[in-house]
């Protein structure tokens, strides 16, 4: 009897299953609410990702690894320790992945033997990307303020592409922390990103938004070459 079942069953065929209930089932397959560090060298499969035996299941055929990936990057919470980091990771991920990521953590600090430019070109297209992220609604900010600013000689405004940072649109929720000694000097930081961040995502598609977009990006080029002649 038994020999007789096995030998008349048949494949389960998932992928004719709706699209609805494939979803349900990779959100139990994967891990979800979870802080996932990103490694400093992420790969590009499945870029900065540790690989628990649950993640087998991307690699069974093409399509259920596009149906499944974007509910990996929207069910967790992503951690960078740098800027550098967080450009790099966002560049190798595809376009769709970034556009499910929803919770991100980031740590900005700077190495005293970095380079100033390097640093602020870092910046600037790191926040770019950030920006292409259309889900993401939480976003935790460690800051070393005494870092950022060469130990408190600029505003963290002078001193950092901060003006890129704060077009991120969209957000639900905005935690801002100093990593660095005390409290920030800059007690206003905090809800001057906020006041901007937590808009609607729609508040920066307008034509006149698009222009300041090209106006920045000219700024940034006219910073970057000054700093470069301080070098």
């Amino acid at each position: 009897m038994r020999a007789s079942l096995t030998s008349s069953s048949k494949p389960f065929e998932f992928l004719e299953l709706p699209g609805e209930l494939r979803n349900a089932v990779y959100s139990f397959a994967f891990p979800t609410l979870l802080t996932i560090f990103v490694h400093p060298h992420p790969s590009l499969d499945l870029p900065g990702v540790t690989r628990p035996n649950s993640l087998g299941l991307l690699y069974a055929n093409r399509q259920i690894y596009r149906e499944s990936l974007g509910i990996f990057y929207s069910c967790n919470s992503f951690r960078l320790q740098s800027t550098s980091q967080l450009l790099q990771f966002l560049q190798v991920i595809s376009p769709d992945a970034r556009d499910n990521i929803t919770s991100l953590s980031l740590r900005w600090s700077t190495d005293s033997d970095e380079d100033m430019v390097l640093r602020y070109r870092t910046e600037h297209q790191a926040f770019k990307l950030l920006r292409q992220c259309r889900s993401l609604e939480k976003l935790d900010i460690e800051i070393n303020e005494f870092e950022l600013t060469i130990g408190y000689s600029l505003s963290l405004q002078h001193a950092t592409d901060i003006s890129q940072l704060q077009r991120v649109r969209g957000l639900k929720r905005l935690d801002v922390e100093n990593a660095g000694p005390g409290h920030f000097r800059d007690q206003s930081l905090k809800s001057w990103l906020a006041e901007q961040m937590l808009q609607p995502r729609e508040s920066l598609d307008t034509e006149d938004q698009r222009l300041i977009d090209v106006v920045l990006d000219a700024v940034y080029e006219h910073q970057a070459s000054e700093m470069s002649t301080w070098a």
